[in-house]
This record gives structure tokens, sequence and C-alpha cells, in this order.
């Protein structure tokens, strides 16, 4: 009987969960883009925030967080 091997020609697909760490500051940035997204007037409510953030370029989202 022969080797059957399993390739994986999708790993670009194949995203690994954040560790806690990693996932806590992910928290943190979106916490203080929204923050700013608010104090700066682009947004009324954290959920009108959320809403810029997805269409957000990452530029801009970078600008944000080096302040």
């Amino acid at each position: 009987m022969g080797l059957f091997f399993c390739l994986n020609t999708n790993k670009a697909r194949i995203k690994m969960k954040p560790t806690p760490k990693q996932y806590q500051e992910a928290v943190e940035r979106t916490k203080k883009i929204k923050e700013h997204l608010i104090k700066e007037g682009y947004a009324e409510n954290e959920e009108s925030a959320e809403s810029i953030i997805m269409g957000m370029s990452e530029q801009w989202y970078n600008l944000i967080l080096e302040e």
C-alpha cells in the first residue's frame, strides 16, 4: 500500500486564531480609533465609528494609532 500525502495548497486562506495578547492589543487599538473618531466629530457614537473603521484606509488607521 502506498503512502497518501495530503498537501494543502490553500494555506493562504487558513488563518490562525490570535493569541490572547494579540486579541487584547486589537481590542485596545479599536477602542483608541473609536474614541478618536468620536472626539474629532467623524462619528456620533461607537456604532458609526465601527462603520467608519470598516472602510478606512490602512494609512489613516495607522496615522491615528501613531498619535
